[in-house]
């Protein structure tokens, strides 16, 4: 992590912007030393990093104290750099003389140079050290890596949903706890899974619990993460809150009481209660730790004998046998054979699971070190699959290192999962290990979005430029490479395969937060009045935040400040306050979900801001007005809840341009009552535009000149905007995901598409939604568009032919009225890569004609609703071996039948409920 800091600091001072500073306060000798010791210790780092949980004090006493080294050069640069900005804005407008001017200059020069050279005599203080810049003897690369993790807390926090692909020896465990909910009757079913950490729990329920077959038994289900630190007002508030906007079957519709964020823990029993008595639900209570826990929460889940289940998953196996009428599945570490194989799964990915015979005998000591621990299993396994060098007997000597070290920090003859777990960690490149960190910021089972994580990192600069590519593809890789070595997980993903978003396993959660605890890098608020140290450089809020921050002195030296509101809608006054007037170098500030009335006037003097996020915020229009002075943003998001009125007229309009903005995203109200000012030099880095609510002037003034634009997202378009959109794509040459809106978009027409002369040839993914009529005859010549969405796009069967041809779509929906003809037609050889098929609300369709040979090959799943005049399901779709899924909704009633009928060795039904119906492929 040290080393982050410096390559950070390094990249910061060879900057144009500061060189030229620099050379203005005249204080570029100073400055070059700074940066030769820096460079040193840089380079030295690259490898201490890897020892510092080692047995050598002396290591560890160096890297810490460099670590603070650089937060302090960093803070000296940061404060050189904003009192730079600052003259540069004043100028000399505002003041009282030339001699005054002149004065501050002298003082300000004063004052930059001795902070660094007083850092620079502590640099030469540390240098003059025995052996500093050396590895200490013995020491390699590869023995880092097996170094033993002291005094990590064993801090649990809720475990995160999970999405896990390479499932072992879960079978046998699913279809017994499938079992105890579907059975049982009427009386409503308590079931507990119990096992130590780390041994799949979650996964095992999260597996189960996402089967259509067990959702289909229930009117209403949720997940609820307990831990060890809970809240049970929270808890019944988050509940209340989703039943809330849950509409049910029969019209029925709960609506969430007045009042909910005031009212006490017994009334909010007593309501939640009310809501599900006349429900059948299914409760998981996931990772409960007491029985104080349970007796707190069970008292507003009614038994009304209506064949409810709670499922309950925790370690403790005497709260599970204290818990009367209750069902226990107590899950087992993996046995041998099954430990081998998922340990393969994760080792072996680029020889599909194999073990080579040199790496056997290893391998299965290894085995036996992770006790049939899964996360254990995945996590050594995603460790070691990087380690493939030249030769075989590097690769077995790599191996064997890390065998070893098990046995280094081995505790009464078991190796604990929280040792194999920072094994991991301290093995991670440089440039992952605050990636890591930075995921400690986020609430309990937090649902992270890539897109958002990418660009925080990108903002906080984390990602190393790579030749010519674009640091958001750099940051890809980054997460990948953290998914491929099973430190985070992903939780969901795109059609295309593609992360949509990720979680933390709550044990590597528990390990982010210990490490970024101890290195100051983040800290954590999580409940009242507990504030973490003065010298942490980040500051993420959780849960309960107190009314009065006011009485807490925020660290001084904070650069970023989270606050998520994950329960309900909350009013944090004094937060705005609080973090501006506390943090004058903060770059990262995310204020999402919370009610912000007072309008500070310090945003604008943040110049060092970068990422900047009010998402689903109400926020004063006044607070807005200060963007326009912060230079350095790159990340904007204005999706508020509602823009509370400005008592002043001057909104952005008047602003200069913003020249680093990357990513903007912004809301009807903004666009109404804030118009953001955007061209010159905001054009050469805009990545994403993403605008719900169209008829903005500079939308029409300034799309054309974006040429790096890659996302472009307009909703709500009116008429003009239509045409200077129509105008503008074929100027954007980078651009790959084109979505549009029309206002009004069953009604308004989208059919000037044709007139657009240039094709966006890299396009990837279209959303079009409105009236096309007709494609323009370009459209069949996107050669690398994946994904093509059409609503209420009103085309004829001559117009189907168009997107038949394109080589690489795998992805199409076709929704309310895209489609107007009444037969179907598929041409041999037409989509040649389609995997999801999806027609949904075509009135029109009658007959899906015989599929041409060839079409089709790669289908995997066909989704039909609302169709109710197709009669058939196209001849030919049972010759298509990659099919998988078929699932139809809103067909006529003898649809079904004739299906089965005409194909019944080939099709097996395999769930039914209501009208929906759900077919896969039978073994042939």
């Amino acid at each position: 992590m040290a080393e982050s800091v410096l390559r950070i600091l390094l990249q910061k001072i060879s900057e144009p912007l500061v060189q030229e500073a620099i050379h203005l306060y005249g204080i570029p000798d100073k400055v070059v030393r700074l940066t030769n010791e820096l460079e040193r210790m840089h380079a030295f780092l690259k490898h201490a990093e890897k020892i510092v949980a080692a047995d050598d004090d002396m290591t560890k006493v160096l890297v810490r104290q460099i670590r603070d080294l650089a937060y302090e050069a960093e803070d000296a640069i940061d404060a050189f750099l904003d009192q730079a900005a600052r003259r540069k804005r004043r100028g000399f407008i505002g003041c009282l003389s030339n001699s005054v001017v002149f004065l501050g200059q002298l003082w300000g020069r004063h004052q930059v140079g001795v902070k660094i050279e007083v850092i620079n005599t502590k640099l030469d203080d540390i240098s003059k050290r025995s052996s500093l810049y050396d590895l200490p003897q013995g020491s390699t690369w590869e023995e880092a890596t097996s170094c033993r993790v002291k005094r990590l807390r064993e801090m649990r926090k809720t475990s995160p949903l999970q999405v896990e692909r390479d499932l072992v020896g879960i079978e046998e465990e699913m279809s017994s706890l499938e079992r105890s909910l579907l059975v049982g009757g009427d009386r409503r079913c308590k079931v507990f899974v119990v096992g130590m950490g780390g041994v799949g729990k979650t996964t095992l329920v999260k597996k189960v619990y996402n089967r259509g077959n067990v959702k289909a038994l229930f009117e209403y289900s949720d997940w609820v993460c307990v831990s060890q630190t809970y809240s049970v007002s929270e808890i019944l508030r988050g509940i209340i809150n989703r039943v809330g906007v849950l509409s049910l079957g029969k019209n029925r519709l709960v609506a969430s009481p007045e009042g909910l964020q005031d009212m006490n823990e017994p009334r909010m029993k007593e309501v939640l209660h009310s809501h599900l008595g006349a429900l059948r639900y299914l409760i998981v209570l996931d990772d409960i730790w007491d029985i104080h826990a349970w007796v707190s929460i069970r008292d507003a889940l009614p038994d009304v004998n209506n064949g409810s289940r709670i499922l309950i998953t925790t370690r403790n196996m005497g709260l599970a046998e204290m818990v009367d009428g209750s069902t226990i599945h107590h899950l087992q570490p993996l046995p041998k054979e099954e430990s081998w194989e998922l340990f393969c799964k994760k080792a072996f990915l680029h020889s599909d699971g194999r073990c080579p015979e040199y790496l056997k005998d290893i391998s299965h000591g290894i085995i036996r070190k992770c006790g049939g621990l899964p996360l254990a299993l995945v996590v050594v396994g995603g460790l070691l699959s990087t380690k493939v060098m030249s030769s075989e007997t590097m690769t077995a000597l790599a191996w064997r290192k890390v065998l070893e070290g098990f046995s280094r920090y081995q505790d009464k003859g078991e190796v604990k999962i929280s040792m194999i777990l920072s094994l991991s960690y301290f093995d991670l490149p440089y440039y992952l290990k605050p990636c890591f960190l930075y995921l400690s910021a986020y609430p309990e089972d937090f649902k992270i979005r890539r897109t958002t994580l990418i660009q925080l990192w990108v903002s906080e600069g984390f990602i190393e430029k790579e030749d010519n590519e674009i640091l958001e593809d750099v940051a890809d890789d980054y997460l990948e490479e953290l998914v491929n070595r099973n430190m985070i997980q992903v939780e969901s993903v795109s059609l295309n395969g593609r992360i949509k978003s990720c979680v933390v396993h709550d044990l590597l959660h528990d390990l982010s937060l210990a490490i970024a605890k101890e290195q100051n890098f983040l800290g954590v608020v999580a409940g009242r009045g507990n504030m973490p140290s003065q010298r942490v450089r980040r500051l993420a809020f959780h849960d309960d935040v107190d009314d009065d921050l006011s009485s807490h002195k925020a660290p001084s030296k904070i650069r970023s400040f989270f606050l998520y509101d994950t329960f309900s809608y909350k009013d944090f006054t004094m937060v705005p306050k609080y973090c501006l007037f506390n943090g004058k170098l903060i770059r990262v500030l995310v204020l999402e979900n919370v009610r912000m009335e007072y309008s500070p006037k310090g945003l604008g003097n943040l110049t060092h801001l970068s990422y900047l996020s009010f998402r689903g915020s109400e926020v004063a229009g006044e607070f807005l007005q200060s963007i326009r002075k912060l230079e350095h943003l790159e990340m904007l998001d204005l999706r508020v809840k509602s823009l509370i009125p400005c008592k002043t007229r001057n909104g952005l309009i008047s602003c200069r341009p913003l020249p680093s903005l990357r990513h903007l995203y912004a809301s009807w109200d903004i666009l109404e009552n804030q118009p953001i000012h955007l061209n010159g030099e905001s054009s050469r880095c805009l990545q994403t535009l993403w605008i719900q609510g169209g008829g903005s002037r500079w939308i029409r003034e300034s799309l054309g000149g974006f040429s790096q634009l890659r996302k472009l997202r307009i909703e709500g378009m009116d008429e003009k905007d239509i045409e200077t959109v129509y105008q503008s794509i074929g100027k954007l040459k980078c651009l790959r995901s084109l979505t549009l809106k029309a206002d009004g978009c069953a009604t308004q027409t989208l059919h000037n598409l044709a007139a657009v002369s240039h094709a966006p040839v890299l396009l990837e993914k279209t959303e079009l939604y409105g009236k096309l009529v007709k494609l323009p005859g370009w459209f069949g010549t996107l050669q690398y568009l994946t994904k093509l969405v059409l609503v209420h796009s009103r085309l004829n069967e001559d117009e189907f032919t168009k997107f038949q041809v394109l080589p690489q779509l795998t992805i199409l929906w076709l929704q309310d009225q895209a489609y107007m003809g009444k037969a179907m037609h598929c041409i041999a050889g037409g989509f040649p890569r389609l995997e999801h098929l999806k027609l949904y609300n075509l009135t029109k369709l009658e007959e899906w004609e015989r599929l041409e040979q060839g079409s089709m090959p790669c289908l995997h799943t066909l989704e039909i609703q609302s169709c109710p005049k197709l009669r058939m399901l196209p001849e030919g779709l049972q010759h298509i071996k990659a099919l998988q899924h078929v699932r139809c909704m809103g067909s006529d009633n003898g649809f079904r039948g004739r299906v089965l009928d005409a194909e019944p060795h080939l099709w097996d039904k395999t769930t039914s409920f209501g009208i929906y119906h759900e077919w896969k492929r039978a073994a042939l």
